[in-house]
């Protein structure tokens, strides 16, 4: 680990080395089994350092959680050992922040699992969410005010969900789309709200995860702790089940063969538009009040 040190110190004051030659050392004094790189700890420390003058960081750093900088280092990583912390020490508070909320057994365990993926899961965007502990806190106390800001914000997308009658512009100008009446419209984003919700929970999730917060096949392999072959068959399956599910519903909302033909034709044509759009829209009634 000195080699760490080493590199994270370069051009570094004398103070300043000591202070994060003290925090390793006081974060393997308790976990001593795993080490972040040094890009990741370098990273989780200048979030730690950011906002704060250069004078000042030795004596900034001597007041973080070391051990929890330490740990999110790792977790940003994806390390095994650090996972299974996370898990044995943090998803019960995540489960407990999610309480608070008028939620059934069933969303609240999907939406725990979106929580612990924008987490531990980096995106196009930058590195994972626990990079940005800033080591001042309990880690506990944080990842409930994290996971209880998502639940808020994702009630309070499906509160401002758009009216569904909004939806062709919204999901696209696909042409199957256009063709169908303003009546079949509405029709086409009811079967899809009743097929995606008669999905299993897992199944749901993992369309949530793919096709709303844009997680890539490999990285959600990693979250679910699977083969990346074995997550795209899980992916595969869902889609064909909510359109073979959304086929059965439209025929129970027409008995026009052709008007199920043009509702199916739009689902499959924008598959992923039609998908952000219910995301957006499901809920809105039962989240009001």
């Amino acid at each position: 680990m000195r080699d760490v040190c080493l590199q994270l110190q370069a051009g570094s004051d004398p103070k300043f080395q000591a202070a994060i030659e003290t925090l390793v050392a006081s974060a393997m004094g308790e976990h001593d089994d795993f080490a972040p790189g040094a890009e990741a700890l370098g990273r989780q420390l200048a979030a730690c350092l950011d906002g704060h003058e250069r004078p000042v960081w030795a004596q900034h750093l001597g007041g973080l959680n070391a051990a929890d900088v330490w740990l999110c280092a790792a977790l940003a990583e994806g390390e095994d050992k650090a996972v299974r912390i996370f898990e044995r020490r943090l998803g019960p508070e995540i489960r407990l922040a999610l309480g608070r909320f008028s939620l059934c057994d069933d969303e609240r365990a999907e939406l725990a699992q979106r929580v612990r993926v924008r987490l531990l899961v980096a995106t196009e965007d930058g590195p994972p969410r626990i990079a940005m502990y800033r080591g001042w806190g309990s880690l506990e106390g944080w990842t409930r005010t994290i996971t209880a800001r998502l639940a808020l914000n994702e009630l309070r997308d499906r509160k401002g969900a758009q009216p569904l009658d909004r939806a062709p512009e919204l999901i696209g100008a696909s042409p199957e789309f256009a063709a169908l009446r303003a009546s079949r419209r509405k029709l086409f984003m009811q079967a899809l709200s009743q097929a995606f919700q008669s999905l299993e929970t897992r199944q749901r999730a993992l369309l949530r995860l793919r096709y709303l917060d844009g997680v890539q096949a490999n990285a959600l392999a990693g979250s679910y702790d699977v083969h990346e072959s074995t997550m795209s068959r899980w992916l595969a399956s869902a889609r064909t089940e909510l359109q073979a599910r959304f086929d059965a519903e439209a025929r129970t909302l027409v008995t026009d063969e052709v008007a199920v033909a043009e509702l199916l034709g739009a689902m499959q044509s924008r598959f992923g538009q039609s998908l952000q759009q219910l995301f957006v829209s499901e809920l809105a009634d039962s989240t009001e009040g």
